[in-house]
C-alpha cells in the first residue's frame, strides 16, 4: 500500500474510533472511585503526569524509574523510525512536539490546580487545523500489554488535561487520540488507535470526579 494511503488512513485514525480486538478495561469508574477515596495523593506536584500516575497506581504497582525511562525511550525511537513518525495532514500545523527530543517548555493548565497552584503538562503532539483553529491532542504509547477497547483511564486522564492546556482550550473542536505500539523498539508496530472528543459527557464527568479526589479544583 502506497505511503500517502497509509498515512491517509492512519491520519482518519485519529477522528474515529477503528475496531480492534479486545476488551473493556476491567476496573469500572466505580471500583477506581472506591480506590481514590482510600488512596490520597502523598505528595504534591503540579504536573498532569503526576495526576495520571496516581490513577495509574489505583490500579497496577508504580512501574520502575527504568521501566519509565525504557518506554520514553521506546516513544523517542518510533519518532525516528522511517514511516514511524505520525503523519502531518496539509492544512494542519504541528505546534508543540515532546517526542523528538527537543524538550520544549510545559503548557499551563489554568483551569486544572492544586493548592491553588496550576498544573503544566508536556503533551507528545499537537496539530492545529489552519482553517478552522481545530487541535487535535495525540500521544504516542509503547506498551507489552493487552490494549483495552476503551483504553486505560490514566491515558484518558492524561489526554483530558492536556485538553484544557491555556493556549488551546478555547478551540472550536479538541480531538484527542492515543496511537499505541508494541513489539521491539527497532521494529515496532502500531496495533491499535484509540479516539476521543472533548466534549464527551463521560470523559468529562469520570475525570473530574477523579480529579477532585485527587485534591485537585476545577474551573
Amino acid at each position: 500500500m502506497p505511503a500517502q494511503v497509509k498515512n491517509k488512513e492512519r491520519w482518519e485514525q485519529y477522528f474515529t474510533n477503528v475496531a480492534f480486538s479486545g476488551d473493556i478495561f476491567k476496573i469500572d469508574q466505580q471500583e477506581l472511585v472506591r480506590r481514590a477515596k482510600q488512596r490520597p495523593r502523598k505528595v504534591f506536584s503540579p504536573a498532569v503526569t503526576s495526576f495520571t500516575s496516581w490513577i495509574y497506581s489505583l490500579y497496577r504497582p508504580q512501574p520502575s524509574p527504568s521501566t519509565l525511562h525504557r518506554g520514553k525511550a521506546a516513544e523517542y525511537m518510533i519518532s525516528e523510525i522511517k514511516g514511524a513518525t505520525p503523519p502531518e495532514k496539509k492544512g494542519w500545523d504541528l505546534i508543540y512536539d515532546d517526542i523528538s527530543g527537543a524538550d520544549p517548555p510545559a503548557k499551563k493548565v489554568s483551569s486544572l490546580t492544586l493548592d491553588e497552584k496550576p498544573l503544566y503538562g508536556k503533551p507528545d503532539l499537537v496539530f492545529k487545523e489552519r482553517s478552522s483553529g481545530n487541535i487535535l491532542n495525540l500521544e504516542i504509547k509503547h506498551t507489552y500489554a493487552k490494549i483495552p477497547l476503551n483504553g486505560w483511564p490514566n491515558l484518558s486522564a492524561q489526554l483530558w488535561a492536556y485538553s484544557q492546556i491555556d493556549e488551546w482550550k478555547d478551540s472550536p473542536e479538541i480531538h484527542l487520540a492515543a496511537e499505541i505500539w508494541s513489539g521491539p523498539t527497532h521494529s515496532p508496530s502500531r496495533k491499535a488507535t484509540i479516539s476521543w472528543e472533548f466534549s464527551d459527557s463521560s470523559l468529562i464527568a469520570d475525570n473530574e470526579q477523579l480529579f477532585r479526589l485527587y485534591g485537585g479544583h476545577i474551573g
